[in-house]
């Protein structure tokens, strides 16, 4: 291999990891919110905030 293609090569996996990151990013924030309250990461549709008890309204 020469070093141009090891150069494409790790180009090609930073592309990769990267996607995979805002992907994953993405998937996991359809599924938490902020507590308007505490600011504190709770679970989306959650009727009580686990932290500091408010109740939500969604």
């Amino acid at each position: 291999m020469s070093e141009s293609d090891d150069i494409a090569e790790g180009i090609l996996v930073a592309v990769a990891g990267i996607f995979v990151g805002f992907l994953v990013a993405a998937l996991l924030s359809s599924k938490t919110a902020l507590c308007p309250v505490c600011k504190q990461t709770i679970n989306s549709g959650t009727p009580t905030c686990p932290h500091c008890g408010v109740q939500l309204k969604w």
